[in-house]
């Protein structure tokens, strides 16, 4: 064979062997590539995710030491479970130290909820019916006293009735009252947990 063919020859075979290298190699490198920089692209929003996470925790906790000092006396407000009889004395001398007689039982308790959605609030509340005999300005007086005590509580569906002038409630001397109304209310009082 002539040395010039054989150069060409093996330029030639060189020309193929380089062309199969580069257009094989090059889809193997393009192709790795694109997956490295997927798993990049993945990592990177893996670490956003856990940056925005860490960012959220470090605000939750800013706000949580903002309002920790509220919580001790949020939970100094709640009602001990222990103490549900001292709640009640405390109210029968709210009622008479405003001049109101009164009848104090329990409204709501755990054992008489209707429906299943209630039990939770059940559990965390506790409800007496309230009534009261006496004059409207010292019913005024015993709510306000009750609102203003130490433990969290709501006073509702408060109903009130006149005794038709013939005087059955008492005011804040003791005597018969010509305008005596009666009063039933409910308290619910918040417990602790």
């Amino acid at each position: 064979m002539n040395p010039k063919y054989k150069i060409y020859l093996t330029s030639i075979i060189f020309f193929i062997i380089f062309c199969a290298e580069v257009f094989g190699l090059i889809p193997f490198l393009l192709s790795k590539i694109n997956f490295a920089s997927a798993d990049l692209a993945k990592k990177k929003q893996n670490f956003e995710s856990i940056q925005k996470k860490a960012q959220q925790t470090t605000v939750a906790e800013d706000e949580y030491q903002a309002i920790k000092p509220r919580l001790d006396e949020i939970n100094n407000s709640l009602l001990d479970r222990s103490r549900v009889l001292d709640f009640i004395m405390v109210l029968e001398k709210i009622a008479r130290e405003t001049g109101n007689q009164d009848e104090i039982s329990i409204a709501n308790t755990g054992s008489n909820i209707k429906k299943p959605a209630d039990k939770k609030q059940s559990d965390e509340t506790m409800e007496f019916q309230v009534s009261l005999s006496g004059i409207f300005p010292d019913l005024i007086k015993f709510l306000s006293k009750v609102e203003n005590m130490p433990y969290l509580n709501d006073i509702d569906n408060i109903q009130i009735r006149g005794y038709g002038g013939e005087g059955n409630g008492y005011g804040t001397e003791g005597q018969l009252a010509s305008n005596a109304i009666e009063t039933t209310l409910n308290i619910k009082v918040y417990l602790k947990q």
